[in-house]
């Protein structure tokens, strides 16, 4: 996958892990609220399932650590090589589309071009950022 397309992923999988990481907190921070009122029956609470969550909680930090290490990376060398670049269309196009997430229309209607120029013009981006 070319690494334009590569800032879009990672910002997915980034934020899926944040929403499973806030899924799983919350679920960790529930409460169980025990009925006194009911006959007293020895019980020995079951610590296995939240160590089980903390342990996934941590897990997803550190993975989420370890993208985000990547993704500011794969960033920050894209936007060197698109700052290199003499054409400020090709610059418009790759901030607009790969760093906002525009879509190629709303690109195109910013820019004041063609949708199809704007797509011709990202085909030359592509090949110019490695």
């Amino acid at each position: 996958m070319h690494k334009l397309k590569m800032i879009k992923k990672y910002d997915s999988l980034i934020n899926n892990k944040r929403q499973e990481l806030d899924r799983l907190t919350e679920l960790m921070t529930k409460v169980t609220v025990l009925d006194y009122t009911k006959e007293r029956v020895q019980v020995t609470p079951n610590n296995d399932s939240l160590c089980d969550i903390i342990s996934k909680i941590s897990e997803i930090q550190e993975e989420i650590r370890k993208d985000l290490v990547e993704y500011v990376e794969l960033r920050e060398d894209c936007m060197r090589q698109i700052d290199a670049l003499d054409n400020s269309d090709l610059i418009d196009i790759a901030y607009k589309y790969y760093f906002e997430f525009k879509s190629f229309e709303k690109v195109a209607e910013e820019i004041g071009i063609s949708t199809r120029w704007v797509i011709e013009l990202n085909k030359k981006l592509l090949e110019s950022v490695h």
